[in-house]
This record gives C-alpha cells, structure tokens and sequence, in this order.
C-alpha cells in the first residue's frame, strides 16, 4: 500500500467515525463483547438487571429433600401387656426434587414434637447454600380464661357425644 493510500484510508476512518459520533449521542454500554449499542437502561432496570441476568440462566439445582416426621408412643401387636410402649420417630410426610424450593403442606396436625429433616445434595459448583424454614399456623386473638374454659367444655362434650 502506498504512502498516498494510507492517507486516503484513513482520512475515511475519522470520517466514519465522526459521522458516527454525530448519529449515536446515546452511550454505548458494554454488553459482554457484542458491540451492540444498547438503550439508556432507567434507574428501576438497572437495579432489575442483575436479577435479569440471572434468572435467564440454565441453571442446575440441588436435589432437597425434606422430610417431617413426628416423635410418639406407637402401638403394636407385639406389645406386652401392661408396658408403655417406647417413643419412636415416625414418619409423617415428605418431598424431594431438583427445585429452587420445596414446600411441604400438612393439615389437621395434632400438638406434639415433630421433627423436620432437610437433606440438601450440593455439588461444588452451587456456590449458595442456604435453607430458609417457614412454618405458618393460622392466627387466632389470644382468649380469656373464660373463653379457654368454655372451649374445653365444648371440645370435651363432642368427644363424649356418641352419635
């Protein structure tokens, strides 16, 4: 290439790029090496675009596994008279799966000492690990003495009562 061609190539150059300049005032915004120009992003989706970028992931969860059990006296056949039986751990319910999050629902507990069994399986590269519990019951004002007492009678009337 001769001297005179250099010259005439790259006068083009800056005159591409000044025109350029000129039609793309928005700032380009590096996008991982595209050199696409993206759009001026508002304050709310810069705050969403981590979120944005994460969610768009194929991403591999840990298999959890959740297990409710509950501890209690368990009759069986094999019992000898007049001996308690001993406590035992039975299990109640349970989930497992390759999820973001496993939820468990059970209705009509009884009171007593229930355990719960999380058993996650991470591998290297699930660099969060964590566990969030949640248990929920429903929400009833806080009664009397009186009203306690009025409760009792009528929960020990319908047991009593032979239909």
């Amino acid at each position: 290439m001769t001297l005179a061609q250099k010259l005439i190539s790259q006068g083009i150059n800056n005159f591409v790029a000044k025109t350029n300049a000129k039609e793309n005032l928005d700032e380009a915004f590096i996008d991982g090496g595209k050199g696409v120009l993206l759009p001026e992003l508002t304050e709310e989706e810069v705050k969403n675009e981590h979120r944005n970028k994460f969610a768009l992931k194929d991403l591999e969860y840990p298999n959890l596994q959740l297990i409710i059990c509950k501890k209690g006296k368990v009759a069986g056949n094999n019992d000898k008279k007049g001996v308690m039986p001993e406590d035992k751990m039975v299990f109640i319910d349970g989930v497992d799966g390759c999820e973001p999050c496993v939820t468990l629902r059970l209705n009509n507990l009884k009171k007593g000492e229930y355990f719960v069994l999380y058993r996650p399986d991470f591998k290297p590269f699930h660099t969060v690990k964590r566990i969030n519990v949640v248990f929920y019951s429903e929400f009833y004002g806080k009664k009397s003495a009186s009203e306690l007492k009025s409760m009792q009678l009528k929960s020990n009337a319908s047991r009593n009562h032979v239909g």
